[in-house]
């Protein structure tokens, strides 16, 4: 509300706003709000990640005169921290498309959304992983908001390939493959195929003589990870549709 000691209160119309993002140490200035005495303000949930932000509001009245009078309120906003962790320790992750270390902190606005991610295959040492599943269900990348209080987020990441357990007798050919793929290996119990991102596809298979027969015409073109299992060791492929 806005009085002016000889017009009284003011109308909508005297009323001027202006809302300015602070971000570190700058800010983003709204388009000024005129002609109104009240209303509301959605403050975006994506966009800026970072946790030092906060807004100023500023009210500006003027009566017919030209004198006007002016204030403001700051509002900062509540936080949360995510913890992220992975199984086996010490692997990295990503967020908003950006890798880290694990373990880790982060701060993060409440409701702000943020990409939680992995990075699928990785290699510690001689063994190598692929990504299994997030403790909080979801695919390897999705976009959760901020919760109103800290949370641990964890990855769990499957040992895929030891060095010492490479099977030297799988063959797929051709390769780059168009429609059908062929698996030349005894003894297969398990067949899966993933993209360079972790994400996996399925397949048909059908047996044909000595070899599985896999149908990858349907697949986008790309580059895919053939993973064979014979039940007690596994190999990876490397193959382009």
């Amino acid at each position: 509300q806005g009085t002016d000691p000889e017009q009284g209160d003011l109308s909508a119309s005297a009323f001027s706003w202006q809302i300015n993002f602070h971000h570190d140490t700058h800010s983003h200035d709204e388009p000024a709000l005129a002609g109104v005495k009240q209303g509301t303000y959605n403050v975006p949930n994506q966009g800026e990640t970072s946790d030092n932000v906060w807004y100023r509001i500023i009210l500006t009245v003027k009566d017919s005169q030209g004198l006007e009078g002016k204030d403001s309120v700051d509002v900062f906003p509540r936080k949360s921290t995510f913890t992220f962790k992975t199984i086996p320790p010490d692997l990295q992750l990503t967020l908003d498309g950006q890798p880290f270390s694990t373990p880790t902190d982060i701060r993060s606005v409440q409701g702000i959304l943020r990409t939680i991610g992995v990075i699928s295959p990785q290699r510690i040492g001689n063994q190598e992983y692929e990504f299994s599943s997030w403790s909080n269900g979801g695919t390897a990348q999705q976009t959760i908001p901020t919760p109103s209080t800290s949370i641990t987020l964890t990855a769990t990441f499957s040992l895929i390939l030891s060095i010492e357990n490479l099977i030297d007798s799988a063959i797929a050919y051709p390769n780059p493959a168009t429609d059908w793929l062929y698996l030349q290996q005894n003894d297969v119990s398990g067949v899966t195929l993933q993209d360079v991102v972790g994400r996996k596809w399925s397949m048909i298979s059908e047996r044909r003589n000595q070899s599985t027969a896999l149908y990858i015409g349907t697949l986008p073109v790309g580059m895919y990870f053939l993973k064979v299992n014979d039940n007690t060791r596994i190999q990876k492929i490397l193959i382009q549709r």
